[in-house]
This record gives structure tokens, C-alpha cells and sequence, in this order.
């Protein structure tokens, strides 16, 4: 009994060091249980003590991943939304963390992004110029409507 208790307990010290490291959220936890090779009752006993101990939390982890990619990759909503969707993250878990950045620094972050494209998207014919301007904003998460009104307030000014 003496010799599960030690490996629980170094897995622990392990899960809660990857955790301090950065935010995670239960879905990356659950992928590095796997790895340790633990039975579902001692998965789910490890990660019940990290969220006790407050080395994971889902909500801490959503709005620092929001605040992460939308100021330093300069990510849109649908992208983000999407990227978190993925990770198993609720709802309204989601739109809490889409709450962190304000909708005017949204609007203006798109609006730089569509700056430095529509010098690029220039060349070439009228179809080629749209693509060159929305495909990249679109891979980038905005949303198709938001992306249009930047296209057409540049056009009227050209």
C-alpha cells in the first residue's frame, strides 16, 4: 500500500509543477495523466487535489488564454472561440473569458491587422485583392461581417 502511495504522490508533485509552470486547463491535465499510466479512480483523485490546492482552475485558464492570444497573437473572437471549444471549455465559461478584452480593443485590433493588408492587397485583380485581404484576416478569427465593413470603409476612402 506504501508503494502506491509514493508514486501518487510524485505524480502530484509532477502535475502540480506543470500547472504552476502556466495556466492549464483539465482538458491538457487529463492528456498528462495519460502519461503517467493511473487508473481512472487515481486520475480523477489527482485531478480533484490540483483543483482543491488551486493549481487548476478552468476559469483562471480561459480568461488568461483569451487575454494571451488576442493581445500577443492578435487572435479574433471566432478563432479563440474555436481554439477553446476544442480544449472541452463551456460555453459560458467562454464568453466570461471573451469579456476580458474590451469590444472597442477588438474592433481596433482588427482594424490594424486590415491596415497593413490592404497595402498588400493591392496587386491584381478585384477578386484577388478581396482574398488577399479576407483570408487572412479570416484565418486569424474575425468574423466575416466585421472583416467586410473594413473592406468596404476602405474602398469608399481609396
Amino acid at each position: 500500500m506504501e508503494q502506491k502511495l509514493l508514486p501518487y504522490l510524485q505524480v502530484l508533485t509532477k502535475l502540480e509543477a506543470y500547472c504552476a509552470y502556466q495556466e492549464r486547463c483539465h482538458s491538457d491535465v487529463r492528456q498528462k495523466l495519460w502519461e503517467f499510466k493511473l487508473d481512472t479512480n487515481e486520475q480523477e483523485q489527482l485531478l480533484t487535489a490540483l483543483i482543491q490546492s488551486g493549481f487548476l482552475n478552468e476559469e483562471r485558464f480561459v480568461r488568461a488564454f483569451v487575454r494571451g492570444k488576442a493581445r500577443i497573437k492578435k487572435w479574433g473572437k471566432v478563432r479563440i472561440t474555436a481554439e477553446l471549444k476544442a480544449r472541452n471549455i463551456s460555453n459560458p465559461l467562454i464568453q466570461i473569458g471573451l469579456t476580458e478584452i474590451a469590444d472597442d480593443d477588438w474592433d481596433q485590433q482588427l482594424t490594424l491587422l486590415a491596415d497593413k493588408l490592404w497595402e498588400k492587397a493591392q496587386k491584381g485583380t478585384e477578386w484577388q485583392r478581396k482574398k488577399a485581404f479576407f483570408d487572412p484576416l479570416l484565418r486569424k478569427g474575425y468574423d466575416w461581417q466585421s472583416i467586410q465593413d473594413e473592406w468596404d470603409q476602405r474602398r469608399k476612402e481609396a
